[in-house]
């Protein structure tokens, strides 16, 4: 429940309530684009801490959590917005901004994973055994129990809408510009293979296509 709580409310936070143009605005409006993720982070381990720890021992099983995850997030933005910098305007940068996003992901779920390992006693071992068994097991979602499914079936719709929706637009990106570019250089070759047939008696008129 720890490890689907925090991940939960960092995909809320970063696909439900920060806005596209937040996020394109990111290192003049950091605060703005900090504080969604402060308030997710924050309701999660407060339940995480009343609801598994019974409000014992705030310092391990909230402060700390809650200040490791926000260095760590601001850290790992804040390289993420150095490297977007870093792209030149003139290059196609779609698959650059995707491989960005999905290190940007990765390095989210690495700090997720570290921060139950250090300060909620989870063992990798049992982390890994767990998914495999998730993944692999005949027994499927009964082995989470009701409230780790309801949070599972939330993570699943959030990475199947937004996330997913977000790796299309980058994939899509520069889509329709090389449409245009197609489409103008076709008809100009056409025009040019007419115009040089419109004053022949002989041969039909044909075009070309590059």
């Amino acid at each position: 429940m720890v490890i689907l709580s925090l991940l939960l409310a960092h995909l809320i936070a970063d696909f439900w309530l920060i806005k596209d143009s937040v996020v394109r605005t990111k290192s003049k409006k950091l605060k703005k684009y900090m504080l969604p993720h402060l308030l997710t982070t924050g309701f999660a381990l407060a339940f995480i801490w009343g609801y598994i720890y019974n409000f014992s021992d705030v310092v391990t099983h909230f402060i700390l959590p809650l200040v490791f995850l926000f260095l760590t997030h601001f850290l790992i933005d804040l390289l993420k917005v150095n490297l977007l910098h870093s792209i030149k305007p003139k290059d196609n940068h779609s698959l650059k901004k995707l491989g960005f996003f999905l290190l940007d992901q990765v390095l989210h779920i690495g700090k997720i994973l570290a921060v139950c390992i250090l300060f909620f006693d989870l063992q990798p071992t049992k982390i890994t055994s767990g998914l495999v068994e998730l993944l692999g097991g005949n027994q499927g979602l009964s082995i989470l129990g009701v409230g780790n499914t309801l949070l599972f079936m939330t993570i699943v719709f959030i990475l199947a809408t937004s996330v997913s929706g977000q790796v299309v637009k980058l994939l899509l990106g520069s889509l329709p510009s090389e449409l245009t570019n197609f489409e103008g250089e076709f008809s100009f070759k056409n025009s040019i293979t007419e115009e040089k047939y419109r004053h022949s008696a002989k041969g039909e008129s044909d075009f070309t296509e590059e």
